[in-house]
């Protein structure tokens, strides 16, 4: 580049607008439902994760945890960092009136209590949980039953996780809710400490367009789970799978157009 060139390009950039800036890098992760069948552990899903240069992984299941003693949930957040990995927590239902309700963990209480601890000392800042199933909207009241019992236990235990620093953040899960009846859940339960973790394949449960879902629940959005979904008529209506990322149906460019812009932080 000679000295006029120089001049020129130099104009150019001075003339840019000041808003022109290279958007905010989103964080890429693993999610372990994703590789679930080959029932790995904590430390072979972040050797994975790293393998595949991830920025963090998605733990979604206490299962995946051989401990919950202090001693080996340092090692396995020294383990991590040691892989350049920033983890993320969660399990299952906490609605204790839910038909997907277990009692691996006892309680609601108990369970709740548990998850806020494992996030605490791996470093996670939300524990993931959800409701239920499409089955709870069958039951006595229907989803908005369910919903309120939600609302219900985490107003009554909302300390244990605040008090740790930590967020909970509610799936939309197995057509449990349409995105606006987990936005009605997160809105009563109290927005500054419960979010979404946002499951664009799971949307089609609830015959959501997952762009539409998206819209409504990225504003709530503290984690994701996301899969493309490829749909098409069949003799009872319509059949969906889903597919790997880019194999479905989903505009990606313009899905995270709209991810970036409005829930930078949340990790993909």
């Amino acid at each position: 580049m000679n000295r006029r060139q120089f001049i020129a390009a130099s104009a150019c950039a001075a003339a840019l607008p000041t808003f022109a800036k290279t958007p905010k890098p989103l964080r890429l992760g693993l999610d372990n439902f994703a590789v679930r069948a080959l029932g790995w552990k904590a430390d072979e899903l972040i050797d994975y994760a790293a393998a595949l240069k991830c920025d963090s992984l998605f733990i979604t299941d206490l299962f995946a945890f051989e401990s919950f003693t202090p001693r080996y949930l340092r090692e396995v957040k020294r383990h991590a960092d040691g892989k350049g990995i920033r983890l993320y927590v969660g399990s299952w239902s906490l609605c204790p009136s839910s038909v997907t309700f277990k009692k691996d963990w006892g309680t609601a209480a108990e369970h709740l209590a548990l998850g806020v601890r494992v996030c605490k000392a791996l470093g996670s800042p939300v524990f993931r949980v959800i409701l239920g199933s499409r089955k709870d909207r069958l039951t006595a009241g229907g989803i908005e039953a369910r919903i309120d019992d939600m609302v219900k236990f985490l107003k009554a235990n909302k300390s244990r996780a605040t008090d740790a620093g930590i967020k909970i953040a509610v799936e939309n899960h197995a057509g449990d809710m349409h995105s606006l009846e987990l936005v009605r859940l997160v809105e009563a339960a109290g927005k500054d400490w419960v979010g979404v973790n946002l499951d664009s394949g799971n949307a089609v449960w609830t015959l959501e367009d997952p762009m539409e879902n998206l819209k409504n629940l990225a504003p709530y959005t503290l984690t994701s789970s996301l899969r493309d979904t490829m749909a098409w008529p069949s003799a009872n209506g319509f059949t969906a799978a889903w597919r790997a990322m880019g194999e479905g149906l989903v505009d990606w460019k313009k899905y995270f157009s709209h991810f970036g812009t409005v829930c930078p932080d949340a990790p993909v």
